[in-house]
């Protein structure tokens, strides 16, 4: 039997958007020993992810805005 990895919003945040943090080779490296460790999370952090990158991307979303003056007016 495998042994168990609880896996945090946090790693699975900064692992689906690339993030430049210090420890993200750590963290890839982890995740490519998916046939020596079983990983799992709870709903709960799924729901987190989801909410995070949702605020990620509209954050994304609204830099475009105010930096496209004629697109902000379009979308007005």
């Amino acid at each position: 039997m495998k042994p168990k990895i609880m896996i945090d919003s946090n790693v699975l945040i900064y692992f689906l958007t690339g993030s430049k943090i210090e420890n993200i080779e750590k963290i890839k490296h982890l995740f490519s020993k998916k046939d020596k460790y079983r990983f799992i999370t709870t709903t709960r952090i799924i729901d987190e992810v989801i909410f995070k990158l949702l605020i990620i991307s509209s954050g994304v979303k609204l830099k475009q805005l105010k930096k496209d003056k004629e697109l902000l007016k379009k979308q007005t």
